[in-house]
């Protein structure tokens, strides 16, 4: 079923159809190849590359497919017909299962009446650009003005370089810390390893709940570090340590990990963060697309010989054109990037990342983009502009 108002996107074939169709379950009703998630919720849903559930806040009805067990179902569930047809198209749902709660007092659910995908990365829009509407007052991500932004990112003054550590410093790095805390009651010592500036440790935490958790060195209980209420951190034994603990908000929702930086150098510097696994953000291939040449190619990331963990790319930019930029990731048939949010924190791998790019202001003459990508952790990303050759 095609609307009048329907726009496909300009890989659209009868093949790449096919192929989007292969990855949705066999139970499906009805597929949408496109649409809105007017509530933000559907990345919580994607059960295979390019293939989402639908929930209540999916909306539009710009293209879809639906099958003769569908259609029956969707005029049970229409009629009497008391909301737009989008609406009661996925009123009815069941919770996930697991549980994926989104407040404190609701559960996610998904339609199953009838039983409903979307794909994403979409096959179609609504083209809102010819044809105004007013029944869907819910603007497709592409038209929203506020869904498109551009943030500057982290500007080098020179490359990284690789930090040469001696005395106490090396030292310093030389002991062994383990990271303890409330997750397990405290029982288990998750040991620091090397990454490069700073040691690095990660663990699982349960959701919904804030976890607590201090710095162990030599897995010794009376050689502890904790913050202070001034923001500095301190070294002490049991007595002065207890009750003095960094902690980590865990929201409802899908399990991340929980990262701990920790730079025993100096006074200490401890950062934390909730992320995937680093296995899995160092098992993808990353590539960089901008406008330097329309979007239409991608230079593929390489590691970095000065940083563990940071990769590095670099293209030729021209003067006298405004950079914008995004970090594609490459091996899946879905174009996933990581992308910026207005508020400078990185997002992604997702493809809801159109009009949101990093950006700088046009260079007066050729230059060279140097971009530095740290996928671990506490992501990361800076450029170094530098004179061509």
């Amino acid at each position: 079923v095609v609307e009048d108002d329907c726009e496909f996107v300009p890989y659209f074939d009868e093949e790449q159809v096919q192929r989007r169709l292969d990855e949705v379950p066999q139970d499906w009703q009805l597929v949408f190849l496109g649409g809105v998630d007017a509530m933000g919720l559907q990345p919580l849903l994607q059960i295979s590359p390019g293939v989402r559930r639908v929930y209540n806040g999916s909306r539009e009805t710009t293209a879809y497919v639906i099958n003769v067990e569908g259609a029956r179902e969707a005029l049970k569930v229409c009629f009497p017909l008391s909301w737009q047809l989008d609406t009661m198209l996925t009123m009815h749902s069941q919770l996930c299962d697991p549980p994926l709660w989104v407040s404190e007092d609701m559960q996610l659910s998904y339609t199953v009446k009838p039983m409903s995908y979307i794909l994403w990365p979409p096959l179609a829009v609504q083209n809102k650009r010819d044809f105004r509407t007013d029944v869907q007052k819910d603007e497709h991500p592409e038209f929203l003005h506020s869904n498109s932004y551009e943030v500057a990112p982290e500007v080098l003054r020179q490359p990284p370089q690789r930090q040469e550590l001696v005395g106490e410093d090396l030292e310093a790095l030389d002991r062994r810390y383990a990271l303890v805390g409330s997750w397990d009651d405290w029982l288990t010592f998750h040991p620091f390893h090397f990454s490069d500036p700073v040691l690095a440790a990660e663990v699982d935490v349960p959701p919904g709940a804030p976890v607590e958790f201090q710095v162990l060195r030599d897995n010794d209980w009376n050689q502890r570090f904790f913050p202070e209420a001034d923001g500095s951190i301190r070294l002490g034994g049991s007595h002065d340590a207890h009750g003095k603990n960094w902690q980590q908000q865990v929201p409802l929702g899908p399990p991340k990990k929980l990262h701990v930086a920790w730079d025993p150098t100096g006074g200490g510097r401890l950062e934390h963060c909730l992320e995937e696994p680093s296995s899995v953000a160092l098992a993808r291939r990353y590539a960089l697309a901008g406008s330097w040449d329309g979007w239409t190619s991608h230079t593929a990331f390489v590691h970095s010989e000065e940083q563990l963990g940071t990769y590095v790319a670099a293209v030729e930019v021209p003067s006298s054109l405004e950079i914008q930029f995004q970090v594609v990731c490459l091996g899946g048939e879905f174009d996933e990037r990581i992308f910026p949010s207005e508020t400078g924190e990185i997002l992604g791998p997702s493809g809801d990342s159109f009009g949101r790019n990093w950006r700088l202001p046009a260079p007066t003459q050729p230059q060279m983009l140097w971009v530095y990508w740290s996928p671990v952790g506490k992501r990361r990303l800076s450029v170094f502009l530098d004179h061509v050759g």
